[in-house]
């Protein structure tokens, strides 16, 4: 990932591990050789081709409750996997074709991130927002890669412990219920093939998954220490001794810094930055609020159908291993809908340290400028879902309510018949 190179550590830092995994199913958003070169362009077939193999061989399963072979909690049952393999399959479609506008943002961002000439002040806040930002990936990473290695090896583990060391005449069990054109029961080599087969189509499919989140999630968070910067420099613009400019000058009286080395901000350098952040906000919204939608729609029936599961299974594994898929599926809500919150609330504050500031010591054109500030800065920069709903706490509280209606209305239903 040698253009990466030329970005400061701590702004590459957050995306190192989504680009891993983009790799891992396909999609080089960075890459030390072409994506059209032959390795890569085998590596992306092989990878696609078993996504969609076993996704075909899942909807077979799943479709045939339409032909009455299987009960209601057989149903709900497979729901959660058909939907998690849909949702990563549109985020794969939705991230492929926005590649390139997803490497130009994070270009852009990466060209005007500010490295020198902060004060103090703004590199603590810098620093904080960033320890709390790669934690949090950290955390959503491993919550995900934990349940899915629970969910793929306990059917293993437990076929190996009934027949090899307990020998009972148990049936081969699969990570994830599919119908295929063969009996992979017939012998130990076909089952583990089959078995091998499941889980590596299956890790593609989390991988984009998981690296798409990050990729909104990491951006989102830049985006807002950037508003947060422009906020302690609209702060910190005073009128200096030509009274035709003003300039950010506190940076020097309240640091140890030379003169040289603090970055000379004045209100047309904050007008421009704060225009170009405007632009990288909505461009960021126009690749990402389709997969936004879907996130909250699969996320909301997912959830709902995981806590009917473990409400009425009798199995304890199946107990634990959905419970996990529950809290990584409401982590992934909110972990987007906080820093949505985040975003929006940091453009917004724009305005207060606008008013907040020494306006009414600078010149005409300083206030006037002031004045487009505070008028931009009352529409939030935001994530959305398809341009229509704001992405904010308000959302997951509404998400978190909407599939509590829904598992009660499945729970009642099932437990009428």
């Amino acid at each position: 990932m040698e253009p990466l190179n030329k970005f400061p550590l701590e702004y590459v830092k957050p995306f190192l591990k989504c680009f891993t995994l983009l790799n891992g199913c396909g999609i080089r958003i960075y890459s030390n050789y072409s994506t059209w070169s032959w390795k890569g362009f085998w590596h992306s077939l092989f990878a696609a081709s078993c996504s969609v193999a076993y996704s075909v061989s899942l909807i077979a399963y799943f479709c045939n409750i339409f032909y009455g072979d299987l009960e209601f909690f057989q149903f709900a049952h497979s729901v959660p996997a058909c939907l998690i393999t849909t949702h990563g399959m549109l985020k794969y479609l939705i991230v492929l074709s926005n590649k390139s506008e997803i490497k130009a943002l994070i270009d852009d961002l990466g060209t005007i991130w500010r490295k020198t000439g902060l004060s103090e002040e703004q590199i603590n806040k810098k620093d904080l927002f960033l320890k709390k930002l790669n934690f949090s990936n950290s955390v959503y990473y491993w919550i995900h890669m934990m349940g899915i290695c629970q969910h793929c090896l306990t059917p293993l583990f437990e076929t190996v412990f009934r027949k090899l060391i307990l020998k009972q005449e148990s049936n081969f069990l699969l990570a994830f219920d599919c119908s295929y054109p063969y009996d992979y029961t017939r012998n130990w080599f076909v089952y583990i093939g089959t078995y091998v087969f499941q889980i590596y189509a299956m890790s593609r499919l989390c991988y984009i998954y998981i690296g798409a989140e990050i990729i909104v999630v990491t951006l989102s968070a830049q985006l807002t220490i950037e508003f947060m910067l422009l906020q302690d420099n609209l702060h910190r613009v005073r009128p200096t001794f030509n009274k035709n400019e003003t300039r950010d000058v506190t940076s020097i009286l309240n640091s140890n810094m030379r003169r040289d080395e603090v970055e000379d901000y004045g209100i047309n350098d904050i007008v421009i930055r704060h225009q170009k952040l405007i632009m990288l906000c909505e461009r960021l919204d126009n690749s990402f609020n389709k997969m936004i939608f879907i996130n909250l729609l699969i996320i909301t029936i997912t959830i709902c159908f995981i806590g009917f599961i473990i409400k009425f299974t009798r199995h304890p594994l199946d107990m634990v291993n959905f419970f996990v898929a529950a809290v990584a599926c409401i982590v992934s809500i909110f972990q987007l809908c906080y820093y949505g919150e985040m975003l929006s609330r940091a453009s917004v504050e724009i305005a207060d340290s606008a008013y907040e500031s020494l306006w009414y010591k600078c010149n005409t054109s300083h206030q006037k400028a002031l004045m487009f500030i505070i008028s931009r800065a009352q529409k939030p920069c935001s994530l959305t879902s398809l341009k229509y709903a704001p992405i904010t706490l308000n959302t997951f509280t509404k998400v978190m309510s909407t599939t509590w209606s829904y598992y009660s209305l499945v729970s009642t239903v099932y437990e009428r018949e």
